[in-house]
């Protein structure tokens, strides 16, 4: 029974992914390889008392493709070229991982 939950919850985060998502080229240590994206802007309270509401890009990513994105890995998509700036924890799960990214090109 709870492979069966398991699978299914991988099933709808890639429908997810399919439908929301774009096609990308997400490069670790020189080896690219083509997955699915949802790059986004995130709306962040910035500083001590969070006085400043910032965006910035993040990425969400299946699991099962990338499943521990590194700083510094790229992801090329809709002719936008990021690198990674670290794993948003708080925003992952089993199933994705949201990473938050800098523009490049």
């Amino acid at each position: 029974m709870k492979a069966a939950l398991i699978a299914a919850f991988q099933a709808a985060a890639e429908s997810l992914l399919d439908t929301f998502g774009a096609s990308a080229t997400y490069t670790h240590g020189g080896v690219p390889i083509t997955v699915q994206a949802v790059v986004e802007t995130s709306l962040d309270l910035i500083g001590e008392y969070g006085e400043k509401l910032e965006g910035r890009p993040i990425v969400t990513l299946n699991r099962a493709e990338v499943s521990e994105p590194q700083r510094g890995d790229t992801l090329e998509c809709n002719g936008v070229t990021y690198a990674i700036d670290g794993v948003l924890t708080d925003r992952s799960d089993d199933y994705t991982v949201v990473a938050a990214l800098r523009v490049v090109t």
